[in-house]
């Protein structure tokens, strides 16, 4: 009996699937109709649905999926579709309907690695975050090649997608889509920024591995999850709220700089918080527009019981220690984080807690 069904009527999609699930170790059956899709989907041995955005029948198949999470609320849901400009305004609609299904861009998302880990899992957790992010970033689009984008940058971790692609995929000119997202930032950092969230995602959530996070996503190694996050935070979508796990402290680390500083003008200039020694150049800052979390000057507490944990107990002498060596904090959890097996996010924590308590201490003596 099946475990996974795959619904692709189009030949090239097909073709892509099938080579996608050549070495995934379940079953896999082929429909074509959401008819055949809706019966098969009901039996025991079924674990997940890969579906494209209209069936064999041009049809449809929101309702369906819908109707599938309620139904089977444990069953994997992945929407595998190729990106075009009425496909991802297709996606949009799909992933703000209430359907808690993952989103593979074909052939850039690959189906089989997302699959896997998820076929290993019992959780009904939602495979990914993409209503959570299209609600908060997309409603600030102002033009349909922005929205567009935006989705496919939400729904789908591709921070190596090239920029010629995206622009391709939203029927523009690639010098075009820098003028549409002037108001968020250049398009490859927002696609490295809103994979974050996603990746952060697979690994806190849905307890993914490092290198399995890193696989799907596109990346050489997983290391290079610590560039999605130094690009989030240099990004400044973390006003927006986009992952609560490293946004009030993205936010506090930013204002210590700021401080630090000492900024002359009243409009305060980019705080320098990036990668360390991989940073970037030519990244302009994003104008994204709603409050940073907290108002300027205010006090920032981080205490929130991220050093009970006894890892980061551990690391906290050596957090301190770099942190004297005038290591930049992201470099910081570059070199801990697989080592002492701690998530970025919670290490970063740390680390923002460790400095500013080292700091504090520092005033005390002072006075």
């Amino acid at each position: 009996m099946p475990e996974v069904l795959v619904l692709c009527p189009g030949r090239e999609g097909r073709r892509i699937v099938e080579d996608q699930l050549s070495k995934l170790d379940a079953e896999v059956a082929y429909v074509s109709t959401r008819k055949e899709l809706r019966t098969l989907a009901g039996t025991s041995s079924v674990k997940a649905v890969v579906s494209d955005l209209y069936d064999g029948e041009g049809r449809p198949v929101t309702p369906l999926l819908r109707e599938l999470n309620h139904d089977i609320p444990d069953l994997k849901l992945v929407v595998s579709y190729k990106p075009s400009p009425a496909a991802l305004d297709d996606v949009l609609d799909t992933a703000t309907s209430d359907v808690r299904a993952a989103f593979a861009a074909r052939p850039f998302c690959h189906v089989g690695r997302l699959l896997e880990p998820l076929l290993l899992t019992e959780s009904t957790r939602p495979p990914g975050l993409a209503e959570s992010l299209l609600l908060r970033i997309v409603p600030l689009a102002k033009t349909a090649p922005a929205r567009r984008c935006l989705t496919l940058a939400c729904v789908n971790p591709v921070p190596q997608l090239d920029i010629y692609s995206v622009a391709r995929f939203c029927d523009i000119t690639h010098r075009t889509l820098y003028r549409h997202l002037e108001e968020f930032g250049p398009p490859k950092l927002l696609l490295s920024a809103l994979a974050w969230p996603q990746v952060n995602y697979l690994l806190t959530g849905l307890r993914w591995t490092a290198r399995q996070a890193a696989v799907y996503s596109g990346l050489r190694r997983p290391a290079m999850l610590i560039d999605l996050l130094g690009d989030y935070i240099a990004s400044g979508l973390w006003r927006l709220g986009l992952d609560p796990s490293v946004d009030d402290v993205a936010a506090a680390m930013v204002e210590r700089e700021v401080a630090a500083a000492k900024p002359t003008r009243a409009r305060p200039t980019r705080a320098t918080h990036q990668r360390g020694l991989r940073q970037r150049t030519g990244e302009s800052e994003s104008r994204a527009e709603p409050a940073a979390p907290h108002a300027s000057g205010e006090t920032i507490r981080l205490e929130d019981g991220a050093w009970k944990s006894v890892r980061l107990q551990q690391v906290r002498e050596k957090i301190v220690t770099l942190a004297n060596d005038d290591v930049p904090p992201l470099e910081i959890v570059r070199r801990l984080w697989r080592r002492h097996e701690l998530d970025p996010s919670r290490l970063y924590r740390g680390v923002a807690q460790a400095l500013q308590e080292t700091r504090l201490t520092s005033e005390r003596a002072e006075t």
